[in-house]
């Protein structure tokens, strides 16, 4: 019998070994050999596609955090949005030619807005969302990131 997870957990931080950490991580998620997006017999889940959150914060973007890559469906991106209308979250968008270049960019103006303090992060739960070149209509890659806020 197959199975597969609903989520799968690691802490992390920013620094050059963390990011090494994470990017083992995620390539362990897209290759199958942790069964989120596939199953343990490596059929692909359809419907699903991963969303990172970021939580559990030691204090903000500086210290160590929970990286949770899940297998969702629409409805929560649904649920993000509905956060950013009511104030909890902020909205940041970039495109680039991959999904690193466009994470990248979308991590630094986060970064950026929040040491000009133009906004104020609350460390609570970050989402990110990305879509790869290959399954984008314009041929780029793009990341969503939601991000909460006081």
């Amino acid at each position: 019998m197959a199975y597969s997870l609903k989520s799968v957990t690691i802490r992390a931080d920013n620094s050059e070994s963390g990011m090494s950490a994470i990017g083992s991580f995620w390539n362990d998620i897209m290759r199958g050999n942790i069964p989120l997006m596939y199953d343990s017999d490596g059929k692909f889940r359809s419907g699903l596609f991963p969303i990172s959150k970021y939580g559990n914060y030691e204090n903000d973007e500086n210290g160590e955090y929970d990286l949770t890559v899940s297998a969702e469906t629409r409805e929560c991106l649904d649920e993000a949005e509905a956060r950013v209308k009511s104030g909890e979250f902020i909205k940041i968008e970039k495109s680039g030619d991959s999904v690193q270049t466009a994470a990248d960019a979308a991590w630094r103006e986060v970064w950026s807005l929040s040491k000009a303090r133009k906004i104020a992060r609350a460390f609570k739960s970050d989402i990110k969302y990305t879509v790869p070149t290959e399954y984008s209509q314009d041929s780029a890659a793009h990341c969503v990131l939601y991000i909460s806020v006081k």
